[in-house]
This record gives structure tokens, sequence and C-alpha cells, in this order.
């Protein structure tokens, strides 16, 4: 289960635990929804993750797939995280993966950034 924050970590905004403005990420990062949506463009500034759990829930999907380097594709993260929301996982292909991190190593963190990508 995750553990909701008692406030918004953008704008301190209270979030009483029953709170249905609330958004979450994966790895318990906590928002309200008007910052989640409006300002943080439902993308987590302290770890990346994003708010699909909910977004998912709410327009009636049950399957998701996630893309990310192979250290979190790779990991229990998400099909634990997204099962407690009774959302199924698909993982990317292994080329899609390996495309995935050398994206994100060369060219993110590497600054090595190549035309073609």
């Amino acid at each position: 289960m995750l553990e909701l924050r008692p406030s918004c970590e953008h704008f301190q905004t209270w979030l009483p635990p029953a709170s249905t403005q609330a958004r979450i990420c994966i790895f318990e990062c906590t928002f309200c929804a008007s910052c989640a949506a409006h300002v943080l463009g439902n993308v987590c500034p302290n770890c990346g993750g994003d708010f699909v759990p909910d977004a998912a829930l709410e327009r009636g999907s049950r399957r998701l797939g996630v893309t990310g380097t192979r250290w979190l594709v790779c990991s229990d993260v998400c099909p634990q995280r997204l099962a407690t929301h009774g959302l199924q996982w698909v993982r990317p292909d292994d080329n899609a993966i390996e495309q995935t991190s050398r994206i994100v190593m060369e060219e993110l963190v590497q600054q090595r950034v190549r035309a073609h990508t």
C-alpha cells in the first residue's frame, strides 16, 4: 500500500487521508491534484515518476505499459505498485528497454545527443 503524505510537496496544501485531491507517484511523492496536473504536467519533479494510476483508473484503463530504463522496467517496482491499484502492467520488449536506457544514460546523463533520436 502506498503511503500518502499529509500535504502537497509543492504548495504544502493539506491533504487529509481520504482526500480525492491527492496524487501520488509510484515512489510515494505526494501532490495535490491541481499541482500534479497544472504545475507539474503529471510528472513528479522529485523522482521523474508520474501520477499514472489515478489518471489511468479515471479513464477506465486496466493495463498499463510503463517505459523507462532497464533498471526501472526490469524491477518489480512498477508491477507491484500498479497492482495495489488493480492495474496490470505490460513490460516493453527488450529492444525498447535498451533503446530507452541508452537515450537516458548517453543523452540525458552524459549529454551526448545523437541527431537521429
